[in-house]
Order: structure tokens, then sequence, then C-alpha cells
């Protein structure tokens, strides 16, 4: 709905009497209001985009609204529409493939604007997080008129500020992945979701081989910058709908709903593959042992975490630079209860 047009009211006049007010107006601001402040009631990335979409929905001088993520790669940038309602509510476009900015868009994006972008199509509003371009707010409006246009710019800060404190509580610091925080959520959803829909889908833990001695001969710069360089090439590996985390030091998680086993083990040895053949920034090759498992609804997060931690024990006792499936690793008799687990800190 439009947001209401706000102007500075008078008290009184000089005879006393009240100034009058627009009543018609009142309801339509109160009703505006109370929709930012559901926005800005929620604590989760995905709730605040739906959010978002929802009220930008609510004004019916717009026929459709998108939200767009954007990954960052050693190639620039690509978006991804990610939300999207033309009218028929909110869907969540999760299978969508990423794409490249073109044309005249691109140009507008890489000179990092910040603002609105008025086309035929509609109106456009970057947003950003953290000193780079986080995203691509879209709205179809054929004749924007000032109300709307304040209207659309407010929503959009709104949003980008809760980003950056989203980021703040949620992300690691130094990689920019998701944090253990995060990781905790994600996985009792999944785990919530798999026992509604018991599609498969895999827990995965991956440490870098040899860590310390990068530290030890090199220094804690480099070391930071070899997390911060596979950070980025895990982030462009991924689907939209995966979970990357940093557990802390040189270990990380993964999430793959709706990933069967045979794929995940296939997809997770390219991505070591992908490790092995980047040429990092101190020269060295970096390599990654990986341990999985396949999500079981009736686990716990702990019980997973544990299943994925003796398969990527196994394999950093076993030569490192591998992949492991717990199950496969199983049925193999390679691992079983009575085996140590490893450095992996648990619930």
């Amino acid at each position: 709905m439009p947001s209401p047009a706000v102007s500075a009211m008078p008290s009184g006049n000089r005879s006393g009497a009240p100034a009058s007010v627009d009543a018609g107006a009142e309801p339509e601001r109160l009703r505006w209001l109370s929709g930012v402040v559901a926005l800005t009631s929620q604590r989760e990335q995905r709730e605040l985009a739906r959010g978002l979409i929802e009220l930008l929905m609510e004004n019916p001088a717009f026929g459709r609204a998108e939200l767009h993520d954007c990954r960052h790669g050693a190639d620039g940038f690509e978006l991804l529409l990610h939300w999207r309602d033309d009218g028929g509510g909110v869907a969540e476009a999760a299978d969508a493939c990423w794409r490249p900015a073109e044309g005249a868009m691109a140009g507008w994006l890489r000179q990092g604007a910040v603002g609105v972008l008025h086309t035929d199509g509609g109106l456009y509003r970057t947003l950003c997080c953290g000193g780079q371009l986080a995203g691509l707010l879209f709205v179809a409006a054929a004749e924007p008129t000032p109300s709307l246009l304040d209207e659309f710019r407010a929503l959009a800060r709104i949003h980008e500020n809760y980003l950056g404190l989203l980021a703040e509580a949620d992300c690691d610091r130094l990689t920019g992945l998701y944090n253990r925080r995060k990781f905790d959520l994600g996985i009792y959803q999944l785990l919530e979701r798999s026992r509604l829909d018991p599609v498969p889908s895999v827990l995965a833990l991956l440490d870098i081989d040899f860590f310390k001695t990068i530290n030890d001969r090199h220094g804690h710069a480099i070391g930071d910058a070899v997390l911060r360089q596979l950070a980025q090439l895990m982030r462009q590996s991924l689907r939209p709908q995966d979970g990357l985390y940093r557990f802390g030091g040189e270990e990380f998680a993964l999430l793959l709903p709706g990933t069967a086993e045979v794929a995940a083990q296939a997809w997770l040895q390219a991505l070591r593959l992908r490790v092995c053949e980047h040429g990092f920034s101190h020269g060295e090759p970096v390599t990654v042992s990986i341990g999985y498992t396949m999500i079981d609804p009736l686990l716990l997060p702990v019980q997973l975490l544990d299943r994925a931690d003796r398969a990527l024990y196994f394999v950093k006792s076993h030569g490192r630079n591998q992949v492991g499936g717990y199950q496969r690793l199983a049925v193999a008799g390679r691992v079983d209860a009575e085996m140590p687990s490893g450095d992996i800190e648990l619930f």
C-alpha cells in the first residue's frame, strides 16, 4: 500500500483550536508502520527477505517485487533471483541458476551505485552489506510517484540496515561465512524439514590439512588469507539452498539439503580437487580432508556431527586430502562406535 505522505503538523492554531488531521490517511499510516514493525522483528535473513517482499506487495502500485542475491567471485559478481511475488504470493526461487548482470545494469552495479535506478520496467535499488554489494531489490512500477519512491527507498534502507545487524550476529568476521550459531539453527531446521519431507540431505565437515604448518612457516596473516580464499572458493561452489559455516580455526561445516549420497560424494570430491588446483596467494598448494554423513531425521544434531567427525577423523588418519562418507565406511567396517572422533566441538 502507498506510504503516507509525511508533513509537519502544527500542534494548534492561533485561536487555540487543534489543527485538522486527514483522518483517512491515519489508518493507512498505521497499517504501513505495522508492516515495518513486523519486518524489523525478524532475526533471520530468510524471513527478513520474505517480509520485505510481502510488505512491498501490499502496495497495489507495485505489480511485482523481486529480491536478487549477489555472489562475488574472482571474475566479478553474479546475481541470483531469490525471492519473487508477482501477485500470487511470495515464492523462494531456490533452484534458480546464477546469472551475470548484463548491459547497462551491469555498468550501474559495477560503479557501486547507491540509490534508485528507474527503468521502463520499474525501480531497482542496490543493497550493500559490509562495504560490498549484497543484493538488488526490484519493483515493477510504471509511473512511480514521489511518495512511492520514498516508500521504496525507505524499505530498502531498512532492509540494508538489518542485513548489517544480522551479519554481525550470524557471520564469522574473518571469512564472512555463517558462524556456529547459524549452523545450530540451520541443522535443526534441516532436521525438521527432513521429518516432514524425507529427501536425502548431507552434513559434511571440512578441515584444512597441515594448517598449523602454514601458520608456522608463513605467519598468521598468510594463514588468515588462506582461510579467506578457501571460504570464497567454497562459497562459489554452493547452490543457493546450501549452507556453509566456519566452526573456528581451519574447520568448516556444510549442509547440503536435497542431495543423495552418490551426488554428495561426487560434489565433495570435485570441491576437494578444486581446492588442490587453486592457486593460493602464498604460492603453495593447499589440500583439505572431508568427512560427511547422510542426515537421519531420527538422530540429534550432536549424533550427526559425531558421525561426520568420525568420517573426517578416518580420512585425516589415512592420508588426508580425501573424502570419506560415514555410511560407506561403517558398511566396510572401517568406523564404529568405539573409534575416537577428532577435535570438532560438539553440542
